[in-house]
């Protein structure tokens, strides 16, 4: 087991940008979009609230996931651990809507929730923003965007490139968002 420790979120801690994919092949990005989130599953591991250290989110998957390889469990952990420990409200959020081939940008909205039975379990609401199209990128910053982690930080030049280019072409708006309704009272 590592000895790695997950570092607290800063609250202040605006530049940085997660990236969770929406599942296989990006099948809930659906659920992602229209109901404000992102989730990992495993949520048979229960509330993870409280874990920092790699180690204890290791050693509750191994409970849970016995027949599991250590270096599949240390890499759930390792996922687990930003959704649950080191996201943080206003930390920025991106994930791919992959048939159209477009990035989706929004703001962490929430503290780390455990939602029972839910296919993804372990959650970060999310204010979406807006949608890009991949061409928009580099290859450099789209190499990054590939990353095979379901859960990521993006590294500093691929957060710069992306902050410039979601506010150079105005970020339209998410297909699939479902919008607020008001009532003039």
């Amino acid at each position: 087991m590592s000895n790695l420790r997950v570092e607290a979120a800063e609250p202040t801690a605006s530049t940085r940008i997660w990236f969770v994919r929406a599942g296989s092949w990006g099948c809930l990005i659906r659920s992602f979009l229209a109901d404000g989130f992102v989730g990992i599953a495993w949520g048979e591991t229960g509330a993870l609230t409280g874990l920092v250290d790699l180690r204890a989110f290791e050693e509750r998957l191994i409970a849970v996931y016995p027949m599991r390889s250590r270096r599949t469990l240390t890499a759930w952990a390792a996922m687990l651990g930003p959704i649950s420990a080191m996201m943080a409200r206003g930390d920025d959020d991106m994930t791919i809507e992959p048939d159209a081939r477009r990035y989706c940008r929004g703001k962490v909205s929430s503290d780390y929730r455990w939602e029972q039975g839910a296919q993804l379990a372990h959650r970060r609401s999310v204010r979406w923003s807006g949608s890009l199209d991949r061409a928009h990128l580099s290859e450099p910053t789209l190499h990054c965007l590939g990353a095979i982690s379901t859960v990521f930080r993006l590294s500093a030049d691929a957060t710069q490139e992306a902050l410039t280019t979601f506010r150079t072409l105005g970020a339209p708006s998410v297909p699939g968002q479902r919008t607020q309704r008001t009532s003039n009272g």
